[in-house]
């Protein structure tokens, strides 16, 4: 086996462990999860086998049904759900922003 197919190996083999992740978060069995996903439970089972390998039809299906973050599924860098919360960086920059906009106005 060369290295190639060695690393794209692993790389499945990663895919099937988050995966099973993203189950035991949402604590949901195989049979809802494949109904969700629109796929039949075998073929979704064969992805947590590591069996076969997930298309990006499917990495989108799970990013829009369960919010799952695409680089966290590809990479595992990055959080495994994309939430909407807004960091107080942010929070601070808008402040910031509406305050010398009062100011300006002499309010």
């Amino acid at each position: 086996m060369s290295y190639l197919q060695k690393l794209i190996q692993m790389e499945q083999l990663l895919y099937s462990q988050r995966l099973k992740e993203i189950r035991n978060y949402l604590d949901i069995s195989i049979a809802k999860m494949a109904k969700q996903l629109d796929m039949s439970e075998s073929t979704l089972k064969s992805y947590i086998r590591n069996d076969r390998t997930a298309s990006i039809d499917f990495l989108a299906k799970l990013h829009e049904i369960y919010k799952v973050n695409a680089n966290w599924f590809l990479t595992g860098n990055g959080d495994m759900l994309i939430t909407n919360k807004i960091d107080d960086t942010l929070i601070e920059k808008i402040e910031q922003i509406v305050e010398n906009k009062f100011q300006e106005r002499g309010l």
